[in-house]
């Protein structure tokens, strides 16, 4: 994985501690180039190349550096001015657009890395995304360990952009409270760096020879100025260097941001390895467990559940068509704590406590500290902890809250990289998540590498990179922008994982049914959404659900993104009435009736949860798109 967090900084940093006179400071400027004759470079000489592509598509170096857009020009102005006996060496990349090009990028600094004796290298430009971030960062790590230092300007649209995230680079964005060219504000984060005077301002251009302009990029020059200073002091090394900002600054923006916690990697490593497992109770939740033990890493020891539900003396046991164990469900109140397991899986336990009014949790977690049994809870233990701690076990729940919120990124988010398939839904109990496990097995089986954010609480059990426990019984405590940039920073952990496809699954129903209660707004599935912005999704439905209601769900899923629902999956029961309470199964002919509809009024092809068939049409329909 490619590093951001600067306290993890990890590469060489050559500090050399020796005073360098500012006639010897060469800084090269990789820009669109430079109107070398504007009367603002009078008296300077100032060199550089052109690298672009010729019509073959091959990369070729020349001496044209005329700049055709004025951005350079721009840039290289403001550097002039500021340390005017600095030499300043121009690399023109940019041709037809500003657009930046990754391979051109990388080409570039490779090329200053093996030829060009600098000491800066200034980077007004960014991408937002980027198929080759490991290579562009390592080609910012080679001249970094030249003693070469990078500064690169973050995207003006306000999202992350590299290089100036990565952690070997000075990432600078526009300040709000720098309106001189020696104003700087110092950020304390895992992202940004430093920002500086990016607001209007006359610089030199090439038609007008003057333009009123602002961005990230002008900022960075500045930056690049002023770190020219700290290089005559004998200052050098982005920590040196940031700390020489730190103190001459105007205003500081302090309290370290920190990445998401990696939520896997926490339960996983940190904490425990579940090796056999006792379940309980035995609900929805537990159901998948059952279905799916295939994907799990763990044994199964034992089922249990209260006597009170009825299902104790059943059989528990896979329904999705796979050769699994079957468990006979067990009275907890009778159960063997001694038996052979290290970890109780405690579901969501609120409707039997509501039922029997009693506290079972109080009730399982004094059996688990007694039988020196770990604990992996679907439910807060928040209110428990002083019962746990101290006891020698070690219990985890899935959780979101402040700690989760990245620091001072000034609203900026990252763009993903890899496909997005997004699962959404008209209502809950609709088998969402069964879909998605249904299609992590089967793509993972196909040879896919699958990249996966799930919302039951347990997801991380079945190998999903990341957890937002949006469900039952939520224990996501943010919301609103926070959620959007937790969500956010989940995906681009997975994404850096180059998954060939990253899977995410809401929850309930997209749009309100009906708004004469709030609990009726769905406006944690309109966060999930703005968060994990799928390319592509599917959409669970209901044979009793109205088709102006489905058609309102696409539309509110299509309008909200730039994303498209491929196709539909049906959950095949409905109620025999509408005072009837309890799910049947459809019959055939009725759910044919229902498939015709739809691709009647949506042009969408619709497929059966659960059915070995459909699901490998639906494969095939969501990989068939993405190629």
């Amino acid at each position: 994985m490619v590093p951001y967090m600067n306290t993890d900084l990890q590469q060489t940093e050559i500090e050399n501690k020796h005073v360098i006179n500012e006639e010897n400071i060469k800084i090269v400027v990789v820009d669109s180039g430079i109107q070398a004759a504007h009367k603002v470079f009078k008296g300077k000489s100032i060199n550089g190349i052109s690298i672009g592509y010729d019509d073959n598509h091959n990369i070729t170096i020349k001496d044209d550096t005329n700049d055709q857009h004025g951005h350079g020009t721009a840039v290289c102005s403001i550097i002039s001015k500021i340390i005017p006996k600095a030499s300043i060496y121009v690399i023109k990349i940019f041709h037809e657009s500003l657009e930046a090009d990754a391979e051109l990028l990388c080409y570039t600094l490779d090329h200053i890395y093996r030829n060009i004796d600098c000491n800066i290298v200034n980077l007004s430009l960014g991408m937002t995304r980027c198929n080759d971030i490991q290579g562009l960062y390592d080609k910012c790590r080679n001249l970094v360990s030249k003693g070469i230092t990078i500064i690169s300007g973050f995207d003006n649209n306000g999202a992350i952009s590299y290089p100036a995230a990565f952690n070997n680079v000075i990432g600078v964005d526009s300040g709000t409270y720098c309106k001189n060219e020696s104003d700087f504000e110092y950020v304390e984060s895992d992202i940004i760096n430093i920002r500086a005077k990016g607001g209007m301002q006359r610089l030199a251009w090439i038609n007008p020879e003057y333009m009123i302009l602002t961005g990230t990029s002008f900022a960075s020059a500045y930056v690049t100025a002023q770190t020219a200073k700290f290089l005559q002091t004998g200052i050098t090394g982005k920590e040196r260097i940031m700390e020489e900002f730190k103190r001459i600054s105007i205003h500081r923006f302090s309290g370290m941001g920190s990445q998401i916690k990696d939520n896997r990697n926490k339960f996983a490593k940190d904490y425990f390895k579940i090796n056999k497992a006792m379940l309980f109770p035995y609900n929805k939740e537990m159901h998948s467990i059952i279905n799916f033990q295939d994907l799990i890493s763990f044994e199964i020891a034992d089922v249990c559940d209260v006597r009170f539900t009825g299902r104790v003396g059943s059989q528990a046991k896979s329904i999705t068509g796979y050769e699994s164990k079957k468990f006979t469900i067990q009275n907890i109140d009778k159960y063997n704590w001694e038996n052979d397991f290290d970890t109780v899986i405690l579901g969501h336990l609120s409707e039997i406590e509501n039922l029997i009014n009693k506290d079972i949790k109080s009730e399982i977690i004094s059996k688990c500290i007694q039988y020196r049994k770990n604990i992996f809870c679907f439910d807060s233990l928040a209110n428990y902890k002083v019962l746990i701690e101290g006891t020698g076990i070690k219990a985890y729940y899935p959780s979101i809250d402040n700690d989760d919120i990245p620091i001072n990124r000034f609203n900026k988010l990252f763009r993903i990289n890899s496909p997005v398939l997004g699962v959404f839904g008209t209502s809950s109990k609709q088998g969402k998540f069964t879909l998605q496990l249904l299609m992590r097995r089967k793509l993972m089986q196909i040879g896919y590498k699958v990249g996966q954010l799930g919302t039951e609480p347990q997801s991380l059990l079945f190998g999903m990179d990341a957890v937002y426990p949006m469900g039952f019984n939520s224990t996501v405590n943010v919301n609103r922008f926070q959620s959007i940039q937790v969500l956010n920073d989940m995906m681009r952990q997975i994404d850096m994982s180059s998954p060939d496809l990253i899977i995410t699954g809401s929850q309930s129903g997209t749009v309100p049914y009906d708004t004469g209660n709030l609990t009726h707004y769905t406006v944690k599935q309109m966060e999930f959404l703005m968060g994990t912005l799928p390319d592509a999704m599917v959409l669970c439905v209901n044979p009793y659900d109205d088709l102006e209601y489905i058609a309102r769900t696409i539309s509110v899923l299509e309008n909200l993104t730039v994303s498209k629902v491929i196709c539909l999956a049906i959950y095949p029961f409905t109620y025999k009435n509408k005072w009837y309470f309890s799910l049947s199964k459809m019959n055939n002919e009725d759910l044919l009736g229902f498939r015709k509809a739809i691709k009647d009024k949506f042009n969408l092809n619709s497929y059966i949860i659960g059915d070995t068939e459909d699901l490998d049409l639906l494969i095939d329909e969501c990989t068939d798109y993405f190629c």
